[in-house]
């Protein structure tokens, strides 16, 4: 009988796990409150165009099928210009030969090819407007991205790109110095 007594005064195992009323709604009216807030943080990110990024595992086109990558300028009063980066590590600079196949420039390439994937550069919309820019002789420089799982190709104004587009462009001009072509 003394241990039936002793059970009685004390709270069983089971309601020591259960939280009291109280605190019970207060969870739940943060719970409420964390889902609403998530939910108009989506809609919000919709409503902006943000976008998940793209799937990351996306090798280059091979090289027989062509440039994994082109860059350069078109447009204003430069002469147009083109540099190419293949898979196998072969680039060829504007007007030049295509050098012959680098393995530390092929690495490179499929490190560009996931940046390209994992960066915003994947996603960023084209520019709405395609008029002229404010000085017609300014030229605008381009990225073309071949990979296995698609293209995209980018147009800016020399000064007016997103970083995204930037700093790969950045990158592919480093290959493109390294390989001797620019």
């Amino acid at each position: 009988m003394d241990s039936r007594l002793r059970l009685i005064g004390e709270m069983s195992p089971v309601t020591r796990l259960l939280p009291s009323t109280a605190s019970t709604a207060g969870q739940i009216r943060r719970l409420l409150f964390l889902v609403a807030s998530a939910a108009l943080l989506a809609t919000a990110a919709r409503a902006q165009g943000v976008r998940r990024p793209a799937a990351t595992s996306c090798p280059p086109r091979a090289a027989v099928h062509g440039a994994a990558f082109v860059f350069g300028n078109d447009g204003g009063n430069l002469r147009p210009s083109a540099t190419r980066l293949w898979a196998d590590g072969s680039v060829r600079g504007h007007g030049g030969s295509r050098t012959a196949p680098n393995a530390m420039i092929a690495d490179s390439v499929r490190e560009l090819a996931r940046f390209a994937r994992r960066s915003a550069f994947w996603t960023t919309a084209a520019p709405p407007i395609t008029r002229p820019t404010r000085n017609p002789d300014m030229a605008r420089e381009y990225i073309e991205a071949h990979l296995q799982c698609g293209a995209k190709r980018s147009l800016y104004p020399a000064d007016a790109e997103p970083a995204p587009f930037r700093e790969l462009h950045r990158r592919l001009a480093t290959i493109a110095k390294l390989a001797g072509t620019r």
